[in-house]
């Protein structure tokens, strides 16, 4: 990245992402006290050899990454004489595949927020909706096929919509 990134591009970026922490800080708009929205806290200590597992994450992660930003080029390039003729069509198209694959998913079916929000949640307590109750049955099959089936659909419809056109004539 630093032969890419100019160095004083991102010192600005720094000082962006400073100030922007700050005020984040100081003016509490999710009214929790935190800079984030979503805070997991298990109480956990790692010892040594748990960091070899965070080191492959990021290296998978990176493999991801790449792999996504890969199959994002290729949908625009393959997509990009019909989009550049009917950018109305795929905008349509989109959202009506969206809307059928995400729609019978009772994970992926609320909004992205609320969906994070349910997934981080801690299912001790009495509640916690579908997922939670998902979570204490003995039968997690169907729980895990819907957890797979939203993965992918989610990273499939990520790539298409980042490839798509994103100004209309």
């Amino acid at each position: 990245m630093s032969s890419q990134f100019p160095r004083k591009v991102l010192w600005k970026a720094f000082l962006c992402s400073l100030i922007a922490a700050i005020m984040l800080k100081a003016l509490d708009p999710t009214r929790t006290g935190r800079l984030v929205l979503f805070e997991t806290n298990y109480g956990v200590i790692y010892k040594p050899h748990n960091y070899v597992f965070f080191v492959l994450l990021g290296i998978f992660g990176g493999l991801f990454g790449a792999a996504f930003c890969k199959g994002s080029l290729m949908w625009t390039k393959r997509m990009k004489p019909f989009i550049n003729k009917y950018p109305l069509v795929e905008l349509t198209g989109i959202v009506l595949v969206t809307a059928a694959l995400q729609y019978p998913n009772p994970i992926t079916r609320e909004p992205a927020l609320l969906m994070i929000k349910n997934l981080l949640r801690d299912c001790g307590h009495k509640g916690g909706g579908w997922i939670c109750e998902q979570e204490r049955q003995a039968d997690k099959s169907t729980y895990y096929a819907w957890l797979i089936y939203g993965t992918v659909v989610k990273i499939v419809l990520t790539i298409v919509t980042v490839g798509s056109r994103s100004e209309f004539p």
